[in-house]
């Protein structure tokens, strides 16, 4: 955990995550471990909005 000490977030844009599939399947926002096992390669499609801050 220490690199996020040393994280600047103005560097970087907060997204939110809207949806995700794996392998095809809707999987929500978690990826669990059933979802994946015995899998020989893993495809993840990841959905994500820009999150919005007050603006300045």
């Amino acid at each position: 955990m220490k690199e996020l000490e040393k994280f600047d977030e103005k560097k970087y844009v907060k997204l939110k995550v809207k949806s995700m599939t794996i392998n095809g399947k809707e999987s929500g926002k978690i990826i669990k471990a059933e979802d994946i096992k015995n899998q020989q390669s893993i495809v993840v499609d990841i959905v994500v909005s820009k999150e919005e801050e007050n603006k300045e």
